[in-house]
């Protein structure tokens, strides 16, 4: 589509917008963040496909589990009976999930009697569609079986408010 310059010349070529600028600066922006976050904590995320450095028990508060599969979340969530359940959804990519899963393992170190779970969707794709998980993260809190609340981003105050209202 031929694009007609504010001089009044033809051109086949459009100029950048600003949709295209912001693109590319997000990215470059986004690389800069990842690139010092590595030089920050060289060993990696604590969100890795291995296992939490807690001694988890299933049923117990104190550690995040890594959820492997629909069978494994319905034991977690029976076992954990009537106390809080933090389902938190994530994915590898994601940098806001990065950014706030230490604060998520804090957390949980700190309240034994909430149980923290996390959920890779790219792993679990059947999981997130059970609660429309649409962006990452997504935190669904869940109690006696029933989800009371939950919300999308990297909001720890948000977070905390919200366990501290459903524990």
């Amino acid at each position: 589509m031929p694009y007609v310059s504010s001089s009044g010349e033809i051109s086949q070529k459009q100029p950048w917008g600003i949709a295209k600028v912001v693109a590319i600066f997000w990215g470059i922006l986004n690389f800069f963040f990842m690139f010092f976050q590595s030089l920050i904590n060289p060993a990696g995320n604590s969100r890795g496909g291995g296992s939490s450095s807690h001694d988890y028990r299933p049923g117990q508060g104190g550690a995040v589990h890594d959820v492997r599969d629909e069978s494994d979340l319905a034991t977690q969530l029976r076992e954990a009976g009537s106390r809080l359940v933090v389902i938190d959804f994530f994915a590898e990519w994601c940098g806001p999930c990065k950014m706030i899963s230490p604060l998520v393992e804090q957390l949980a170190s700190q309240l034994t009697d909430v149980v923290f779970l996390k959920v890779d969707v790219d792993q679990n794709p059947e999981i997130a569609a059970t609660y429309a998980v649409r962006s990452m993260p997504t935190f669904v809190f869940i109690k006696s079986g029933r989800k009371v609340d939950s919300f999308s981003g990297a909001n720890y105050e948000k977070l905390k408010d919200t366990v501290y209202r459903y524990r």
